[in-house]
């Protein structure tokens, strides 16, 4: 399988990322992966699950570049 898609849920606490990977000869499988926002004091919440949701999807894509790269995509969470 040489092109790649990746879907993504909005969900009421996170996102749902959901692709398709091929175990075989023309066996694929599904694979969901989840991002949860937990809005207490150990979670994560919503800056930071949609942070890691485009760092997430950079990856996915090989797209996050390299520390050698002279350019580089940062997503950063801004205090106000």
């Amino acid at each position: 399988m040489s092109d790649y898609s990746l879907t993504i849920t909005k969900a009421d606490n996170g996102f749902i990322l959901t692709h398709y990977e091929e175990v075989g000869e023309g066996k694929t499988i599904k694979i969901d992966y989840i991002i949860e926002e937990k809005n207490d004091a150990e979670g994560i919440g919503y800056c930071e699950a949609t942070q890691k949701l485009l760092y997430d999807v950079l990856n996915y894509f090989s797209l996050g570049g390299s520390k050698h790269d002279k350019k580089r995509v940062r997503i950063i969470i801004e205090e106000q």
